[in-house]
């Protein structure tokens, strides 16, 4: 037997997706290739206007599992590209430079902290999170889930791709600031050892 919190929010999913019962089954839409780019503005435009929806508890349960998957567990890979990064530009522009020129800060700053830190964050969760949630998605069609979930009145894109897209948008930022402090930081550690400049002078 299911708990009635559970039963709850699993009602309340319904009560918003009731509305639209007599509109076709997401799993039964086709849409021609250049609509495509319309359809995920749409489904944008959706998500947007049902993010009150992660207040639900069985909606808001997916959300958090998302961000550990995407930002938790990814950022060991983060910490590494931030290092590896970071330790070798931040000891280049130094030796270039000199310790004590301005424009250093400035060309660091602008490489490490605005250019390449959403970058290279992007990728990552690309490469090994947004792969891994296309074919979960992709396997639940496949399987019928989503047709199972239209049959109890409950919108897929409500339960999957709302709490999905906002777990990405969250743990992008969350890690791109992540990697601006480990790569500056870790950076100017680097040069410290390699160059013998005391950490606080720089």
């Amino acid at each position: 037997m299911s708990a009635p919190g559970e039963s709850s929010a699993a009602n309340s999913i319904v009560e918003h997706s009731a509305g639209k019962a007599s509109t076709p089954g997401i799993t039964h839409t086709r849409f021609t290739g250049w609509a495509i780019p319309g359809g995920h503005l749409l489904l944008l435009w959706h998500c947007l206007s049902r993010i009150a929806l992660l207040r639900n508890p069985m909606v808001r349960l997916v959300f958090l599992r998302q961000v550990y998957f995407v930002g938790v567990q990814g950022s060991r890979a983060i910490f590494l590209i931030a290092i590896a990064v970071g330790g070798l530009a931040v000891p280049g522009a130094t030796l270039l430079l000199g310790a004590n020129n301005s424009f250093l800060y400035d060309i660091l700053g602008w490489a490490l902290v605005t250019e390449a830190a959403p970058l290279l964050v992007a990728l990552v969760v690309i490469g090994r999170s947004a792969s891994v949630i296309s074919t979960e998605l992709a396997l639940m069609k496949v399987r019928g889930e989503l047709r199972h979930l239209e049959q109890m009145r409950i919108d897929p894109r409500d339960y999957l791709a709302l709490p999905r897209i906002a777990a990405l948008t969250v743990s992008l930022l969350v890690a791109t600031f992540y990697y601006q402090v480990i790569s500056v930081s870790g950076g100017f550690a680097a040069s410290a050892l390699v160059l013998n400049v005391s950490f606080a002078e720089q």
